[in-house]
């Protein structure tokens, strides 16, 4: 990413509470948390919640969006949605992507860690 090569420290504001309600928005926050981790730049993000609030890590959300984002998926790879196996399908379970929330979330706790600090920003080794 341009960004991390550009700037050692990041700073994103006003950023929303993200969960399975809103899948595309989490999915880029998850790769982007990702870039700046693998690449030890600095994060400082301001929100209306708490780091433990920030992401909802729930696989039990039926709300309409995820629904919505489900059903075109579905239709984008021929499946039907009235077959048992479809729906059980890792892609709509959430599993992976659990797994790579509960990674960011751990992630963004050792972003805020004096160690991680002094290790990067100014004082990180770009390849």
């Amino acid at each position: 990413m341009n960004l991390t090569k550009r700037f050692h420290t990041i700073i994103l504001c006003d950023v929303p509470q993200m969960g399975m309600h809103n899948l595309p928005s989490l999915k880029r926050f998850t790769h982007f948390i990702d870039v700046l981790y693998d690449t030890h730049t600095r994060l400082i993000i301001g929100a209306n919640c708490s780091l433990e609030n920030l992401l909802l890590l729930s696989n039990n959300d039926t709300s309409i969006e995820l629904q919505f984002h489900h059903r075109q998926l579905m239709d984008d790879l021929k499946m039907n949605m009235d077959h048992p196996t479809n729906m059980k399908a890792s892609i709509f379970t959430g599993d992976e992507d659990l797994f790579a929330y509960s990674r960011t979330l751990s992630r963004l706790r050792e972003m805020r860690s004096k160690v991680y600090w002094d290790q990067s920003g100014p004082n990180r080794k770009v390849d």
